[in-house]
């Protein structure tokens, strides 16, 4: 199955967290603070933040 893509929303802040604090957990967490410097600069676009998500899954899990 195939995910579908979505722009972000603001209920997917946590989750995105969450998984990046998974993939990167042998860094000093900077990840997701350079997610969160890039969300609150002026510069940032919205538009361009994109989730791909699957319907069997479940954030839940994690």
């Amino acid at each position: 199955m195939l995910p579908r893509i979505r722009p972000e929303r603001a209920s997917d802040v946590d989750a995105i967290a969450r998984i990046t604090r998974l993939a990167f957990d042998q860094t000093r967490g900077e990840e997701g603070e350079m997610i969160a410097r890039i969300r609150a600069s002026a510069d940032f676009i919205p538009e361009l933040s994109l989730v791909a998500c699957w319907t069997t899954f479940r954030w839940a899990t994690f």
